[in-house]
């Protein structure tokens, strides 16, 4: 059996971003008792995070946090191998957990919702029930493609 490997943390590193965080964390809640935070990332650039103070402050926090995760993942004292896969896995639990996939945390989705009296919601409700018919998530629609129509197909070689 494949023995784990080792993993630690600089000391010194941890205390430097733990004092990172807390500074931020502290600007972040004096910021948000007088105006929204700023958001630099493009899936909060819409309207509705900006003018959603709850909103704004919830995906200010996301990102704080993102970035500290992301940060230990690179200071973790281990191979590069093992860092690399700690990085990728720590990126993708992130890019899952933001609150833009989410309707109760989207501003913009739940701005949508209002505006199409709901049929956004509806919408949405149809594309989630074909795709667990059809027993897989699609990102277009898959009734366009015929193969030897318009895809081709080929058994383990490459077609141009």
């Amino acid at each position: 059996m494949k023995s784990l490997p080792v993993l630690s943390f600089p000391p010194e590193q941890l205390a430097k971003l733990q004092a990172y965080y807390a500074q931020e964390m502290q600007q972040l809640w004096q910021q948000g008792l007088q105006t929204n935070p700023v958001l630099k990332d493009r899936r909060f650039a819409g309207e509705a995070w900006q003018h959603n103070p709850v909103a704004a402050f919830n995906a200010a926090m996301y990102l704080l946090n993102a970035r500290t995760l992301l940060s230990m993942s690179d200071m973790v004292d281990t191979d590069e191998k093992t860092r690399a896969r700690i990085r990728f896995s720590i990126e993708q639990w992130v890019a899952a957990a933001a609150p833009s996939n989410f309707l109760a945390f989207n501003a913009d989705a739940q701005q949508k919702a209002i505006d199409t009296k709901g049929e956004s919601i509806m919408q949405g409700v149809q594309n989630m029930l074909h795709d667990m018919r059809q027993g897989h998530v699609s990102m277009t629609d898959e009734s366009k493609f015929e193969v030897g129509k318009n895809v081709a197909g080929s058994e383990g070689a490459v077609v141009f």
